[in-house]
This record gives structure tokens, C-alpha cells and sequence, in this order.
């Protein structure tokens, strides 16, 4: 009876722990880690391009900040075409360029924050 019962302990522990057709989790373990490793690398790669004293600002904050920008551009065009078109008066030309020039300075800060990374200072 030692024999059948050796041969069954035997058969047992020879039998595959899962089901056919099925990864195995030793195999999922270690792809998992792959993949880690596989991050920690790009992300090193990454860090890498950022220049000392910079950080990248993150999509949610660009993309908010792109928002409030374009927002800024279309009340500042809007403010531009209440002038007339011709403008003779001291007072209104200063105001008139003022506005061209801070009309000029959001549309290039549209053109910087519509990069697909942004690097900004570290926060003192």
C-alpha cells in the first residue's frame, strides 16, 4: 500500500499547478517586473532631456493653461475691435498698443504651451 500511496504523492506533484492553455504565474510575475524595469527605463530616458532646474509641467496644467490663454487672446481681440480703425487719440493709441502687445505675448505663450512637453522652473 506505500507504493500506491508514494505513487500517488508522485503523481500529484508531477500534475501541472494550472489549467491548460493558461499562463502560468511565475510567467505573469516575471513579465510584470520586465515591464517595470521596462518603465523605470523610459522614464530615466525621459528625466534625462530635462534640463537642471526644470521640471515638465504636466498635460492637466498645460492643457488649463492653454484654456485660460485662448480665452485671454479672444477678450483681448474682442477689446481690439471696439476701436476704431483709425485712432488719433493720444490715449487710445497707447491703450491700442498695449493691447496688440499683450495680444502678441498669449499667442506666443499658446505657441509654447502647444509642445507636447513643457519645462518650467523648479518651484523655489
Amino acid at each position: 500500500m506505500s507504493g500506491a500511496s508514494a505513487a500517488a504523492a508522485a503523481a500529484a506533484s508531477a500534475a501541472p499547478k494550472h489549467s491548460a492553455g493558461e499562463v502560468p504565474r511565475y510567467l505573469k510575475e516575471r513579465q510584470a517586473e520586465w515591464a517595470a524595469v521596462e518603465a523605470a527605463k523610459r522614464k530615466a530616458e525621459e528625466d534625462k532631456d530635462i534640463p537642471p532646474g526644470m521640471r515638465v509641467m504636466p498635460d492637466a496644467e498645460r492643457t488649463d493653461m492653454l484654456a485660460m490663454l485662448r480665452e485671454g487672446i479672444a477678450e483681448a481681440k474682442e477689446e481690439l475691435s471696439k476701436f476704431r480703425l483709425v485712432t488719433t487719440v493720444p490715449s487710445q493709441l497707447r491703450k491700442k498698443t498695449e493691447l496688440e502687445g499683450k495680444l502678441a505675448k498669449m499667442e506666443e505663450a499658446v505657441h509654447v504651451f502647444s509642445r507636447e512637453r513643457v519645462f518650467v522652473k523648479l518651484d523655489a
